[in-house]
């Protein structure tokens, strides 16, 4: 087999779906225009450029740009075990929440991505194609612009946990870049203050986004080994199982855009609420990310969190005896434990919050209050196998 129809080939099969989903997005966002250089070209130069009321924002320094940058980890290798063009097409909302969601008090706009896969084939090309059918969807959900990327194939590069890959199933990394907007105004220390008292508000997820993928993938390993045909085979819990790793993330930038006053343009009117800290909660949990928002002499307590997602307990009931073994102290800093995402706000701002979170199909809720703690001590009533209140003094002992 030739160069040309082992990667260039099938990469540009890939590639000119993955540009329609992006040519179908230019107008998701008025805040900027698309040009495509040369538009009958998937390949071809795509530019853009604010539009006016953002560049005025910008030359008065009331708005700046930012970027994010985040991947899908290993959820990849877990939608690739089902091997479905379902859960391929859902894996876009992985990408969506890990880089969209970093804005926090922003507005992002513009969203470039990078797949690299270890081989396209006949038989897993549907497949591939079914996810920048999904990303089209996601880009159109959230208001975003698809502005071009990158496929590779890359057949030494790309692994997975199996001892090898069969030519139906599609294994791949991917990874997204993000350009959007924050205003410094609200990011200034008195619209960011954080004082005991406040309430915090956790935006639900039911799933478990996508960090501590490789903890799972142990687990996953020791009780079913890593042939992904006898995985599925062996059928009941294991696919229940996996469907449950699988499951969409929400994706909550779109509704932090309207709390915090942006409009689809990329102007600013006054925020629909008060929000003082917004947690995205990714790598190390709950634990790390609570902590890094919280001022000297602040703690948290949260006492309210949704029961995290069934996948997990069972992945913690499996784990037991074994070197995979996780605590509840060692779940809630390793996922996301029920709210990937908390708000601190003053708490006359829950229900407003709440309802425009429930008005942009997302579940929010109160799970706790900061508090006074010399220590900034965290503390959690586990949902986790264990139960029990949790302490964040705990760690490291």
């Amino acid at each position: 087999m030739s160069y040309r129809t082992e990667v260039v080939d099938p990469g540009d099969e890939i590639s000119k779906h993955a540009h329609q989903a992006n040519v179908e997005s230019y107008g998701n966002c008025s805040a900027v225009e698309v040009v495509p250089v040369q538009p009958g070209n998937f390949r071809g130069p795509v530019l853009f450029g604010w539009k006016r009321p953002v560049l005025e924002l910008m030359l008065d320094g009331k708005v700046k740009m930012m970027v994010q940058t985040d991947g899908a980890g290993h959820k990849p290798q877990i939608i690739a075990t089902l091997n479905t063009a379902e859960h391929f097409r859902t894996l876009a909302t992985t990408i969506g929440a890990m880089t969209l969601d970093d804005f926090g008090k922003g507005f992002p706009v513009v969203l470039a991505n990078q797949l690299d896969t270890g081989a396209v084939t006949p038989e897993n090309l549907p497949l591939a194609l079914a996810l920048f059918e999904g990303y089209g969807d996601m880009l159109a959900r959230t208001g975003v612009v698809g502005l071009g990327g990158e496929t590779a194939v890359e057949r030494f590069a790309i692994t997975t946990f199996w001892d090898h890959v069969p030519a139906n199933r599609l294994a791949l990394s991917w990874c997204g870049n993000c350009i959007g907007l924050v205003c410094p105004e609200l990011m200034s220390p008195e619209r960011t203050e954080v004082t005991p008292g406040m309430a915090i508000v956790g935006f639900v997820d039911s799933g478990f986004g996508c960090n501590g993928a490789t903890l799972l993938i142990k687990v996953i390993m020791r009780q079913f080994g890593n042939d992904p045909d006898k995985i599925m085979a062996a059928g009941g819990h294991i696919v229940g199982f996996l469907e449950g790793l699988a499951r969409p993330c929400p994706i909550y930038a779109p509704t932090m855009a309207k709390l915090n006053g942006w409009q689809s343009d990329g102007t600013l009117v006054n925020p629909l609420a008060d929000v003082r800290q917004v947690i995205h909660v990714t790598g190390g949990g709950i634990w790390k990310r609570v902590k890094e928002a919280l001022p000297p002499g602040v703690g948290a307590t949260l006492s309210d969190l949704p029961q995290p997602a069934p996948a997990l307990l069972r992945a913690q009931d499996w784990a037991v005896g074994t070197p995979e073994a996780f605590s509840d102290l060692d779940a809630y800093g390793t996922f996301h434990g029920g709210c990937r995402m908390l708000v601190i706000c003053p708490p006359n701002q829950v229900e407003t919050i709440v309802r425009v979170a429930q008005r942009n199909d997302i579940t929010a809720m109160k799970v706790g209050e900061t508090v006074v703690s010399p220590e900034s001590e965290i503390l959690i009533t586990s949902r986790f196998n264990g139960g029990g209140v949790l302490s964040s003094l705990q760690l490291g002992k």
